[in-house]
Formats: C-alpha cells, structure tokens, sequence
C-alpha cells in the first residue's frame, strides 16, 4: 500500500482516506465492528490489540522525533511534524509483516483490504505527510460546561489535506494521547491549557 518515493522526489508518499467503518476506536483498539466485519476470534482481536499499542508507540516516538512546537502571542500551540517517509516505510512494513504473523496471509490480506487505509490513517499515514496539531482552550459554551482542549489535527499532503478534531478535558488526557510531543511545548504554554 506504501508508494516507493525516489530520494529527491518532491511527493511524500501513499496517503489513505479513510472511508468505512471506525477501524481503531479513541481507546487505540480495534472496534467491535471492525472485528466482527473481518471475522477475528478473541485470541487474533488479543493480538492485533497488541500489534497497535506497539505501532502507536512506535508511531509516537517518531512523531516526536520529527516534531517542533511554536506558540503564538494569544497563546495557541503549534506542533509540526514534518514527514519521515523512510522511518514510517520501515514502520509500515514492520506492522504488515506481524498482522501475517498474527492472522495469517489470508486473514491478513481481509483484514488489510477492509481497514487498511483506516489504519494508515489513524497512524499519520506513517509519516508521508505533514502532521499539524493545533492547540487551544476551549472555552465553555451551551453544550460544555467546562472549557476544554481542543486540538485540530491536520494533516497535508501532495495537493489534500484532512482534519480531524480531539477534545480533550485536561492537559494529562492529551498527553496520554500524544506522549511523545508533550515535552516539545513550553511549560508555560502548557500550564495556560489547564482550566
């Protein structure tokens, strides 16, 4: 699923746009659906689980190699990961070659041609675009009675780009979902996000 990209080449690699069911819930496992479209017994669901928290964790440490932070006089953050193609390749493959080792090629390729884009995504397209998170406060409204973190995720690629956005109530909720970019923002940028 990864394009080869020739060294010089401007293009930063396979970008997936996930369309389909919600493959890997916010908790980082696979969704019930997910398990139940592409028939994985509890044991296969146990290891594939397993498979992702190391691939995040993998992920993250990545991300936070290649990360920078900035903050803006109003005091919103801006965390910039540029691509790291040749890692996330590795990174790819590491996490393709396991789900046939923990599903076997058959299940593996079913497992890959319903989720596949799914999971790139949910991993950063392992590193072939630009990964952007934007950082604020939230401040209460009609709905939330407390204000809370909002982060926009963005991630640019060739020509596209998608959004998604995140919610979190305190900084600790964030940083248990972007462990290895925390220490990239200023303390005191931090300390602002708290309510």
């Amino acid at each position: 699923m990864f394009q080869q990209i020739a060294a010089g080449e401007k293009p930063v690699g396979h970008v997936a746009r996930p369309i389909g069911p919600t493959v890997i819930g916010r908790d980082g496992l696979l969704t019930d659906e997910i398990a139940r479209l592409t028939g994985l017994s509890a044991d296969e669901r146990a290891g594939m689980n397993q498979l992702l928290k190391n691939t995040r964790n993998q992920y993250n440490a990545l991300l936070g190699r290649h990360a920078t932070a900035s903050v803006s006089t109003d005091g919103k953050i801006e965390v910039r990961a540029e691509p790291f193609v040749d890692e996330g390749r590795q990174l790819y493959d590491w996490l393709e070659s396991s789900i046939k080792q923990t599903l076997g090629n058959e299940k593996a390729a079913q497992f890959m041609g319903v989720a596949g884009d799914n999971v790139e995504h949910a991993f950063g397209n392992f590193g072939a675009s630009v990964r952007t998170l934007q950082i604020s406060r939230e401040p209460p409204d009609d709905e939330n009675t407390v204000s809370r973190i909002l982060v926009m995720e963005i991630d640019r690629y060739g020509g596209g780009m998608s959004v998604r956005s995140m919610t979190f109530k305190n900084v600790t909720a964030f940083a248990d979902q972007f462990p290895t970019i925390i220490d990239k923002i200023p303390s005191h940028a931090l300390r602002a996000l708290e309510p």
